[in-house]
C-alpha cells in the first residue's frame, strides 16, 4: 500500500455537502496520464500557472482540475489544468475546452496543502464510495475545484473535490 492510500485510510471523512453546479465551461492543458506517471501532474499545472489570470475570456481566478477516468482497461486518465471561461473562441490552440453540465455533486472540503489532496480523494473512493446511496455519474470521474484564495505559488489554501452524482 502506498502512502498515500494509508493516508487515505485512515482520514476521517466528514459528510459530503449535496450541491447542483453547472453548466460550466472550462479550458486549459490537458494531458494523459498513468499510475506510473501521475506524480508529473504538478508539472503540467507549472504549465498552465503563469498563462493564468491572463487567458482570453477568462471568468474569475478560481481553477478546476478535472479527471476522466480511464482508459486502456482502466489504467489512463485524463487530467485537465484549467479554469472557467466565458467562451472559447480566442483559446490558445494547445488548449482544450470542456463544457461540465449542470449536475449535482458530493463536495469535500480540502483545507491543506495540495500535496495531500490525493489523500483525501483516496479517502473519498475508500470510504465514502462504497458506503453512499448515491449513483456516481463519472461525468466527468471527479473536479478538484481550486478557490480564488489559493495561493498556486505555495500550493496551500482552500479547495474542494467534487464528486458528480445523481
Amino acid at each position: 500500500m502506498t502512502e498515500t492510500q494509508t493516508q487515505g485510510a485512515q482520514r476521517q471523512l466528514p459528510e459530503p455537502t449535496i450541491v447542483t453546479k453547472g453548466p460550466i465551461l472550462i479550458a486549459g492543458l490537458e494531458r494523459l496520464y498513468d499510475c506510473d506517471n501521475a506524480q508529473d501532474i504538478p508539472k503540467l499545472w507549472n504549465e498552465f500557472g503563469p498563462m493564468f489570470g491572463s487567458i482570453p475570456g477568462q471568468v474569475g481566478y478560481h481553477a478546476f482540475g478535472v479527471s476522466n477516468f480511464m482508459f486502456d482497461g482502466g489504467s489512463r486518465f485524463r487530467y485537465l489544468a484549467a479554469c472557467e471561461v466565458s467562451d472559447v473562441a480566442k483559446l490558445p490552440d494547445n488548449f482544450t475546452a470542456l463544457r461540465i453540465p449542470a449536475q449535482s455533486y458530493a463536495i469535500f472540503p480540502h483545507g491543506g496543502p495540495v500535496g495531500e489532496l490525493g489523500a483525501l480523494v483516496s479517502a473519498i473512493w475508500d470510504q465514502w464510495v462504497p458506503k453512499t446511496t448515491h449513483k456516481l455519474t463519472y461525468s466527468p470521474s471527479f473536479v478538484e475545484y481550486y478557490t480564488e484564495d489559493f495561493d498556486p505559488k505555495n500550493q496551500v489554501g482552500n479547495m474542494e473535490v467534487w464528486i458528480p452524482i445523481e
